[in-house]
């Protein structure tokens, strides 16, 4: 990947988390690979959690036959963490995974639709 388009990603996941108060966000391809992230995530929890993130929706799919799920959420009731994960069509014939951290009551869901959205159109332009 460019590191113009690296950079274009990570000030994407930065607003994010700024607009949406989100500790981390992340986005990686569904083969694990990083591409971006912002906020206070460590690297090597990130990674975990990346595949951790990738075997729910993956059971999502296959185990409950969920075939087009647009979000799944994990929640901590001990620490108030919610992850969030949204697929995002279009990559190399596959999928990135935007990958978010909210913390206790905040909401989330209008913060990563805008940014999936601003995911898709710069993917769109890529392959035009």
């Amino acid at each position: 990947m460019n590191t113009g388009l690296q950079t274009q990603l990570t000030h994407l996941l930065e607003r994010g988390c700024q607009d949406g108060a989100f500790q981390f966000a992340m986005l990686f391809t569904d083969q694990g690979l990083p591409l971006a992230q912002a906020g206070e995530a460590d690297d090597g929890q990130m990674s975990v959690v990346s595949v951790l993130a990738q075997d729910i929706l993956g059971r999502a799919r296959t185990d409950l036959g969920l075939v087009t799920v647009d979000e799944v959420t994990v929640r901590d009731t001990r620490s108030g963490i919610r992850l969030v994960l949204r697929p995002i069509s279009g990559w190399d014939d596959g999928e990135l995974l935007l990958l978010v951290g909210v913390p206790g009551t905040k909401t989330w869901r209008r913060v990563t639709s805008l940014m999936t959205r601003e995911l898709q159109e710069k993917l769109e332009a890529l392959s035009a």
